[in-house]
Protein backbone atom coordinates (compact mmCIF):
# COMPACT_ATOMS: atom_id res chain seq x y z
CA UNK A 1 0.00 0.00 0.00
CA UNK A 2 2.91 2.57 0.69
CA UNK A 3 3.76 3.70 -2.90
CA UNK A 4 -0.21 4.53 -3.16
CA UNK A 5 0.30 7.57 0.18
CA UNK A 6 1.59 10.03 -2.02
CA UNK A 7 -1.43 10.19 -4.37
CA UNK A 8 -2.90 12.29 -1.51
CA UNK A 9 -0.02 15.01 -2.05
CA UNK A 10 -0.13 15.21 -5.49
CA UNK A 11 -3.71 15.64 -6.37
CA UNK A 12 -6.64 17.51 -5.13
CA UNK A 13 -9.94 18.19 -6.92
CA UNK A 14 -10.27 22.09 -6.83
CA UNK A 15 -13.48 22.70 -7.80
CA UNK A 16 -14.82 23.18 -4.79
CA UNK A 17 -13.03 26.85 -4.08
CA UNK A 18 -11.56 27.38 -8.05
CA UNK A 19 -14.81 26.74 -9.67
CA UNK A 20 -12.87 23.96 -12.27
CA UNK A 21 -11.88 20.54 -11.97
CA UNK A 22 -8.98 18.77 -12.07
CA UNK A 23 -5.11 18.19 -9.83
CA UNK A 24 -3.06 20.35 -8.02
CA UNK A 25 0.35 18.69 -7.77
CA UNK A 26 2.63 19.66 -4.85
CA UNK A 27 5.85 17.95 -6.87
CA UNK A 28 7.63 20.99 -8.64
CA UNK A 29 10.88 21.07 -10.03
CA UNK A 30 13.20 24.58 -9.41
CA UNK A 31 13.17 26.10 -6.11
CA UNK A 32 11.68 28.78 -7.04
CA UNK A 33 8.47 27.30 -7.65
CA UNK A 34 8.90 26.07 -4.14
CA UNK A 35 9.37 29.47 -2.87
CA UNK A 36 5.99 30.27 -4.20
CA UNK A 37 4.83 27.29 -2.68
CA UNK A 38 6.19 28.78 0.65
CA UNK A 39 4.49 32.42 0.42
CA UNK A 40 1.13 30.59 -0.34
CA UNK A 41 1.54 28.05 2.50
CA UNK A 42 2.71 30.87 5.25
CA UNK A 43 0.66 30.71 8.16
CA UNK A 44 -1.37 27.26 7.43
CA UNK A 45 -0.45 23.81 8.08
CA UNK A 46 2.64 21.81 7.90
CA UNK A 47 4.16 18.42 6.28
CA UNK A 48 3.41 18.18 2.26
CA UNK A 49 -0.43 19.47 3.35
CA UNK A 50 -1.50 22.17 1.08
CA UNK A 51 -3.88 20.23 -0.83
CA UNK A 52 -5.77 20.16 2.90
CA UNK A 53 -6.44 24.17 1.52
CA UNK A 54 -8.76 22.48 -1.22
CA UNK A 55 -11.22 19.64 -0.95
CA UNK A 56 -9.43 16.85 -1.65
CA UNK A 57 -11.51 13.65 -2.69
CA UNK A 58 -13.00 10.86 -0.14
CA UNK A 59 -10.79 8.25 -1.28
CA UNK A 60 -7.69 10.82 -1.34
CA UNK A 61 -8.98 11.84 1.96
CA UNK A 62 -9.44 8.22 3.31
CA UNK A 63 -5.90 7.24 1.72
CA UNK A 64 -4.50 9.31 4.45
CA UNK A 65 -5.98 7.76 7.50
CA UNK A 66 -4.87 4.08 6.03
CA UNK A 67 -1.29 4.65 6.39
CA UNK A 68 -2.43 4.85 10.56
CA UNK A 69 -3.34 0.91 10.03
CA UNK A 70 -6.56 1.39 10.08
CA UNK A 71 -8.79 -2.24 9.64
CA UNK A 72 -11.72 -2.58 7.07
CA UNK A 73 -14.91 -2.58 8.87
CA UNK A 74 -18.20 -2.41 6.90
CA UNK A 75 -20.46 -2.10 9.63
CA UNK A 76 -19.16 1.69 9.50
CA UNK A 77 -20.50 2.20 5.84
CA UNK A 78 -24.41 2.55 4.63
CA UNK A 79 -25.76 -0.13 2.49
CA UNK A 80 -26.11 0.49 -1.00
CA UNK A 81 -29.21 -1.38 -0.38
CA UNK A 82 -30.92 1.77 1.47
CA UNK A 83 -30.05 3.80 -1.98
CA UNK A 84 -34.15 3.73 -3.04
CA UNK A 85 -35.19 4.60 0.54
CA UNK A 86 -33.93 8.44 0.43
CA UNK A 87 -36.49 10.71 -1.15
CA UNK A 88 -36.16 14.73 -1.80
CA UNK A 89 -33.36 15.90 -3.20
CA UNK A 90 -31.36 16.71 0.11
CA UNK A 91 -31.47 12.96 1.20
CA UNK A 92 -30.38 11.88 -2.00
CA UNK A 93 -27.43 14.33 -2.77
CA UNK A 94 -26.22 13.71 0.95
CA UNK A 95 -26.12 10.40 0.40
CA UNK A 96 -24.76 10.55 -3.13
CA UNK A 97 -21.34 12.02 -1.18
CA UNK A 98 -21.87 8.95 1.67
CA UNK A 99 -21.75 6.11 -1.37
CA UNK A 100 -19.12 7.60 -2.96
CA UNK A 101 -17.17 7.91 0.01
CA UNK A 102 -18.02 3.74 1.00
CA UNK A 103 -17.00 3.30 -2.73
CA UNK A 104 -14.08 5.04 -1.90
CA UNK A 105 -13.19 3.23 1.29
CA UNK A 106 -14.08 -0.33 -0.45
CA UNK A 107 -11.91 0.17 -3.30
CA UNK A 108 -8.84 1.25 -0.66
CA UNK A 109 -8.85 -1.94 0.86
CA UNK A 110 -9.15 -4.12 -2.33
CA UNK A 111 -13.06 -4.80 -1.70
CA UNK A 112 -13.94 -5.63 -5.77
CA UNK A 113 -17.57 -6.70 -5.07
CA UNK A 114 -18.56 -4.61 -2.56
CA UNK A 115 -16.62 -0.98 -4.70
CA UNK A 116 -18.78 -2.48 -7.67
CA UNK A 117 -21.80 -2.26 -5.32
CA UNK A 118 -21.93 1.36 -3.76
CA UNK A 119 -20.28 2.54 -7.74
CA UNK A 120 -24.02 1.15 -9.10
CA UNK A 121 -25.80 3.05 -6.09
CA UNK A 122 -23.98 5.92 -6.94
CA UNK A 123 -25.06 5.45 -10.55
CA UNK A 124 -28.61 5.03 -9.29
CA UNK A 125 -29.08 7.99 -6.65
CA UNK A 126 -26.93 10.37 -9.43
CA UNK A 127 -30.19 9.50 -11.53
CA UNK A 128 -32.57 10.62 -9.37
CA UNK A 129 -30.60 13.99 -8.65
CA UNK A 130 -30.16 14.62 -12.44
CA UNK A 131 -27.12 13.47 -12.91
CA UNK A 132 -26.28 12.05 -16.36
CA UNK A 133 -25.51 7.83 -15.54
CA UNK A 134 -23.70 7.47 -18.78
CA UNK A 135 -20.58 9.38 -16.80
CA UNK A 136 -20.03 6.34 -14.45
CA UNK A 137 -20.86 3.57 -17.44
CA UNK A 138 -17.45 2.80 -18.46
CA UNK A 139 -16.43 3.09 -14.61
CA UNK A 140 -18.75 0.50 -13.86
CA UNK A 141 -17.42 -2.05 -16.76
CA UNK A 142 -13.58 -1.06 -15.59
CA UNK A 143 -14.42 -2.22 -12.04
CA UNK A 144 -15.33 -5.06 -12.82
CA UNK A 145 -12.83 -5.77 -14.63
CA UNK A 146 -10.04 -4.90 -12.29
CA UNK A 147 -11.11 -6.76 -9.34
CA UNK A 148 -8.47 -6.82 -7.03
CA UNK A 149 -5.89 -4.77 -8.29
CA UNK A 150 -5.73 -1.88 -5.90
CA UNK A 151 -4.56 1.06 -8.23
CA UNK A 152 -7.03 0.69 -10.63
CA UNK A 153 -10.09 0.37 -8.22
CA UNK A 154 -8.85 3.57 -6.45
CA UNK A 155 -8.69 5.36 -9.72
CA UNK A 156 -12.07 4.83 -10.61
CA UNK A 157 -13.11 5.81 -7.28
CA UNK A 158 -11.96 9.25 -7.70
CA UNK A 159 -12.87 9.47 -11.40
CA UNK A 160 -16.18 9.11 -10.29
CA UNK A 161 -16.00 11.76 -8.04
CA UNK A 162 -14.30 14.01 -9.84
CA UNK A 163 -16.28 13.05 -12.86
CA UNK A 164 -19.73 14.19 -10.85
CA UNK A 165 -18.26 17.15 -9.52
CA UNK A 166 -17.42 18.43 -13.43
CA UNK A 167 -20.84 17.43 -15.02
CA UNK A 168 -22.03 19.76 -11.71
CA UNK A 169 -20.45 22.39 -12.62
CA UNK A 170 -20.83 22.60 -16.21
CA UNK A 171 -24.91 22.16 -15.67
CA UNK A 172 -23.98 25.42 -13.12
CA UNK A 173 -25.37 23.22 -10.14
CA UNK A 174 -23.48 24.99 -7.70
CA UNK A 175 -25.85 24.06 -4.95
CA UNK A 176 -25.97 20.29 -5.67
CA UNK A 177 -22.08 20.30 -5.43
CA UNK A 178 -22.44 21.87 -2.06
CA UNK A 179 -24.27 19.20 -1.09
CA UNK A 180 -22.67 16.28 -2.76
CA UNK A 181 -19.60 17.33 -1.34
CA UNK A 182 -21.01 18.07 2.58
CA UNK A 183 -22.29 14.05 2.53
CA UNK A 184 -18.72 13.14 0.99
CA UNK A 185 -16.73 15.22 4.22
CA UNK A 186 -18.90 13.81 6.66
CA UNK A 187 -18.63 10.73 5.77
CA UNK A 188 -15.30 10.25 5.54
CA UNK A 189 -14.87 12.28 9.06
CA UNK A 190 -16.75 9.71 10.72
CA UNK A 191 -15.35 6.85 8.96
CA UNK A 192 -11.65 8.28 10.15
CA UNK A 193 -12.76 9.11 14.14
CA UNK A 194 -15.06 5.32 14.12
CA UNK A 195 -11.98 3.99 13.10
CA UNK A 196 -9.57 5.35 15.61
CA UNK A 197 -11.73 3.75 18.30
CA UNK A 198 -10.81 5.78 21.74
CA UNK A 199 -8.55 8.83 22.43
CA UNK A 200 -4.42 8.10 22.82
CA UNK A 201 -2.10 11.28 22.49
CA UNK A 202 0.51 9.23 20.85
CA UNK A 203 -1.99 8.10 18.09
CA UNK A 204 -0.72 9.34 14.90
CA UNK A 205 -3.94 9.66 12.84
CA UNK A 206 -4.90 12.48 15.55
CA UNK A 207 -2.43 15.17 13.56
CA UNK A 208 -3.96 13.63 10.26
CA UNK A 209 -7.99 14.49 11.88
CA UNK A 210 -6.51 17.71 13.06
CA UNK A 211 -6.16 18.58 9.29
CA UNK A 212 -9.45 18.00 8.35
CA UNK A 213 -10.20 21.34 9.88
CA UNK A 214 -9.21 23.37 5.97
CA UNK A 215 -11.60 21.17 4.13
CA UNK A 216 -14.26 21.92 6.30
CA UNK A 217 -13.54 25.76 6.33
CA UNK A 218 -13.48 25.78 2.26
CA UNK A 219 -16.50 23.52 1.85
CA UNK A 220 -18.40 25.89 4.37
CA UNK A 221 -17.36 28.79 2.55
CA UNK A 222 -18.36 26.73 -0.95
CA UNK A 223 -21.84 25.78 0.91
CA UNK A 224 -22.87 29.43 1.94
CA UNK A 225 -21.97 31.08 -1.70
CA UNK A 226 -24.15 28.25 -2.79
CA UNK A 227 -27.15 27.80 -1.05
CA UNK A 228 -30.24 28.65 -2.46
CA UNK A 229 -33.60 27.88 -0.12
CA UNK A 230 -34.07 27.03 3.51
CA UNK A 231 -33.52 23.00 3.07
CA UNK A 232 -29.52 23.84 2.28
CA UNK A 233 -29.21 25.91 5.54
CA UNK A 234 -29.50 22.26 7.55
CA UNK A 235 -26.04 21.49 5.50
CA UNK A 236 -24.64 24.92 6.20
CA UNK A 237 -25.40 23.97 10.17
CA UNK A 238 -23.84 20.97 9.49
CA UNK A 239 -20.38 22.25 8.75
CA UNK A 240 -20.65 25.05 10.95
CA UNK A 241 -20.65 22.47 13.80
CA UNK A 242 -17.89 20.79 12.76
CA UNK A 243 -15.99 23.70 12.34
CA UNK A 244 -16.61 25.40 15.65
CA UNK A 245 -15.55 21.71 17.09
CA UNK A 246 -12.01 22.35 14.91
CA UNK A 247 -11.55 25.99 15.46
CA UNK A 248 -11.49 25.56 19.12
CA UNK A 249 -8.43 22.87 18.70
CA UNK A 250 -5.28 24.13 20.22
CA UNK A 251 -2.54 26.30 17.77
CA UNK A 252 0.83 27.00 17.26
CA UNK A 253 2.70 28.81 14.67
CA UNK A 254 5.81 28.49 13.17
CA UNK A 255 7.20 29.67 9.70
CA UNK A 256 6.72 27.71 6.65
CA UNK A 257 9.53 25.97 4.91
CA UNK A 258 9.22 24.07 1.61
CA UNK A 259 12.76 22.09 0.59
CA UNK A 260 12.37 20.08 -2.18
CA UNK A 261 14.62 16.64 -2.61
CA UNK A 262 16.84 15.63 -5.58
CA UNK A 263 13.54 13.86 -7.64
CA UNK A 264 11.74 16.82 -7.47
CA UNK A 265 9.26 16.27 -4.30
CA UNK A 266 8.58 19.13 -2.33
CA UNK A 267 7.89 18.56 1.20
CA UNK A 268 6.22 21.94 3.38
CA UNK A 269 6.62 21.86 6.86
CA UNK A 270 5.62 24.61 9.68
CA UNK A 271 3.26 27.22 9.66
CA UNK A 272 -0.12 26.96 11.68
CA UNK A 273 -0.14 23.51 13.68
CA UNK A 274 -3.38 22.30 15.83
CA UNK A 275 -3.50 20.06 18.82
CA UNK A 276 -6.21 17.86 19.49
CA UNK A 277 -6.88 16.93 23.30
CA UNK A 278 -9.11 13.87 24.51
CA UNK A 279 -11.80 16.40 25.29
CA UNK A 280 -12.04 18.05 21.66
CA UNK A 281 -12.10 14.19 20.53
CA UNK A 282 -14.53 13.13 22.31
CA UNK A 283 -17.00 16.01 21.13
CA UNK A 284 -15.84 15.93 17.24
CA UNK A 285 -16.45 11.60 17.45
CA UNK A 286 -20.26 12.48 19.17
CA UNK A 287 -21.12 15.31 16.99
CA UNK A 288 -19.97 13.46 13.43
CA UNK A 289 -21.65 10.78 14.54
CA UNK A 290 -24.91 12.54 15.22
CA UNK A 291 -24.94 14.29 12.03
CA UNK A 292 -23.94 11.48 10.19
CA UNK A 293 -27.11 9.32 11.67
CA UNK A 294 -29.33 11.95 10.45
CA UNK A 295 -28.50 12.00 6.63
CA UNK A 296 -28.12 8.12 6.37
CA UNK A 297 -31.66 7.56 8.12
CA UNK A 298 -34.49 7.60 6.52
Amino acid sequence: MNKFKTVFWLCAFTVLIAGNSGCKNVQTNNDSQAENIADSMDGHTSDQESVLFLLPSPGEILLRFYSADFQYNPELLNSPLNKDKYIGSKAQTLNLGVYITDMAYSALFERSAETVNYLEAVQALSTETGISSTIFESLLVRSKANAGKLDSLANISNEAFSNMLEFLETGGKENTIAQVSAGAYIESLFIALQSIGSYSEDNEALELLSDMRFPVDNLLEKAKSATLNEADKTIINYLIEISTIFNDLEKSSSKTVVTQNPSGEVSIQGGEELKMNEANFIILKNKVAEIRKGIVSY
